[in-house]
Formats: C-alpha cells, sequence, structure tokens
C-alpha cells in the first residue's frame, strides 16, 4: 500500500512537472513568433502561427 501512496505522490508529481514545461515551451514558442517576425505568419516545426 506504501508503493502505491509513493507511486501516485511520484505521478502527481511528474504530471506538474510536464504541466510546467507545456507551459514554458507555450511561451518561449510565443516570443519566438514575434521575434521572428512580429508574429506574423511566424512558423514553427512548419506549423503557422498567426
Amino acid at each position: 500500500m506504501a508503493l502505491l501512496a509513493a507511486n501516485a505522490a511520484e505521478n502527481a508529481a511528474l504530471k506538474a512537472e510536464r504541466d510546467a514545461l507545456a507551459q514554458r515551451v507555450f511561451k518561449l514558442e510565443e516570443e519566438l513568433a514575434l521575434a521572428v517576425d512580429g508574429g506574423k505568419d511566424a512558423r514553427i516545426d512548419g506549423a503557422e502561427r498567426n
């Protein structure tokens, strides 16, 4: 039972870390789009960002 609780706690911590990293990536993509051409038609990995 203790192992199950430890695994659940680790899972929650990893999910929180993943969510924080995803938010950081999103912000960095926005900054990159603005730096490339003012945010107009900036392409990141082939995807259009308008």
